[in-house]
């Protein structure tokens, strides 16, 4: 949903609901059914944001909630739910009429994990159209479904994947310049 209030100011907003189910076999070395099982996966998501443009400077904020849910005879548990938040809030300011200053700072939440993650960046637009730019941030990626609840043998290729539940969000930490 976007709502355009003004000329300057919009508020955009998704919510998203997903259900996953697929039943399927497990085949041993032999090419017999070892055994059958039923995969699902559920997840509730809303995300909201606000942009705002004043004559020299523009400001976006918003936040994300979602929970996803995964239940499965091939995870540790059989059932696991996750809640995963976050909000930002980034500024892009008209220094003068060729130089841009952009800052933000994203804070997300993964389970018990709290992640701040800032960005700054400049840019310079010279009279011949060259743009040089600047960029510092930082982020996180949490961990994926299958690296962390992930808890089955291959019995047709006689292996075993194990989930690893302690895993904590990659942090990552970039500088551009271009």
């Amino acid at each position: 949903y976007d709502w355009n209030y003004s000329e300057n100011a919009k508020l955009e907003q998704s919510f998203r609901i997903s259900n996953y189910r697929r039943n399927y076999s497990v085949i041993n070395k032999d090419n017999e059914i070892y055994k059958k099982d039923l995969t699902k996966e559920k997840d509730i998501e809303y995300e909201v944001m606000y942009t705002k443009s004043y004559p020299k400077f523009n400001l976006v904020y918003g936040m994300e909630f979602s929970r996803p849910e995964y239940i499965s005879d091939r995870i540790i548990g059989g059932n696991q739910l996750f809640y995963q938040n976050g909000v930002f809030i980034q500024t892009d300011i008209d220094i003068f009429e060729n130089i841009d200053f952009v800052t933000g700072i994203r804070v997300d939440r993964f389970q018990d994990t709290v992640v701040v993650s800032p960005r700054l960046a400049i840019s310079y637009k010279s009279k011949n159209n060259l743009k040089f730019r600047g960029a510092y941030g930082s982020g996180f990626r949490s961990p994926s479904f299958m690296e962390s609840l992930i808890d089955w043998e291959h019995v047709q290729f006689d292996y075993r994947v194990i989930g690893n539940q302690n895993l904590k969000p990659e942090v990552s930490k970039g500088l551009t310049l271009g």
